[in-house]
């Protein structure tokens, strides 16, 4: 099992060859020889699976001391937590988002060089407005991918939806909608 230490930013260090070893699993990013960061919703499925362990202050971390301790220290981290092992469930490469919004690039099966959705999480009944649905939606267009709506269910389900966009075409007077 590969061991990781908490640094105070949350994020975990692996070090040594153990570093490499987790890159080649598709975690993390490198920085630095030997030297391996991984994001908490990282660490935490990583810890889950049973294939890292973390340490603080000396002191192993377990599953719910770890989602205890981002779950209070990051907003939105369940949420985002919960798609992301989604995702990395149906074997599909992940990377980080442009920002705390659109937060996942997610990669089609069998493709490493470019990303083709951008994730934005949202809770069962959380509002969002047209206007930030669509400047989201452009923000993934003007970088070449699609936006995929990550909801999560109150019973801890993920339901995606793919989002694009579209100009609605107003019938000319006279003429029933769809004809022209």
């Amino acid at each position: 099992m590969v061991r990781g230490r908490l640094l105070q930013d949350l994020t975990v260090e692996v070090t040594g060859p153990e570093a490499n070893e987790v890159y080649g699993w598709g975690f993390g990013r490198l920085s630095g020889p030997r030297r391996l960061v991984l994001e908490p919703h990282e660490a935490l499925y990583l810890v889950e699976e049973g294939r890292l362990e973390v340490e603080r202050d000396g002191e192993k971390l377990g599953v719910q001391e770890l989602l205890d301790l981002y779950a209070s220290s990051i907003e939105g981290f369940w949420v985002r937590y919960v798609i992301y092992r989604d995702v990395k469930r149906r074997r599909l490469r992940v990377g980080r988002g442009p920002d705390d919004v659109l937060f996942l690039r997610v990669f089609e099966r069998g493709r490493t060089d470019t990303a083709r959705f951008l994730v934005m999480p949202l809770f069962e009944g959380e509002p969002i407005t047209v206007g930030e649905l669509l400047r989201r939606s452009r923000q993934s267009m003007d970088q070449g991918k699609q936006l995929l709506l990550a909801i999560v269910e109150r019973r801890g389900e993920v339901i995606y939806y793919l989002c694009t966009e579209t100009s609605p075409v107003s019938p000319r007077p006279g003429q029933k909608g769809g004809e022209g």
